[in-house]
């Protein structure tokens, strides 16, 4: 029952970290919508869960580039597979 209840938490979690590595931490995730008071909470549950902030946090085997991130055009339109 509990890694039912976990899984989804912690995926939330990892996309919200790498939400904030592409847009530049907090005031980039601001920029895209989200409310301070959801920024914060999700924060907190991820010091929690991850025991650092997401500042400090590194995924092994994760690289991020974010200058190719931002060089393209629209990173979230989907590409249609044939």
């Amino acid at each position: 029952m509990a890694r039912k209840v976990v899984a989804p938490i912690v995926l939330d979690l990892l996309g919200f970290w790498l939400a904030w590595q592409l847009q530049g931490g907090f005031e980039g995730l601001e920029k895209l919508g989200m409310s301070r008071a959801a920024i914060y909470r999700r924060i907190k549950a991820f010091r929690e869960h991850f025991g650092a902030h997401p500042d400090e946090f590194e995924m092994p085997g994760v690289t991020i580039d974010v200058g190719e991130y931002r060089r393209t055009p629209n990173p979230y339109k989907a590409t249609r597979r044939t």
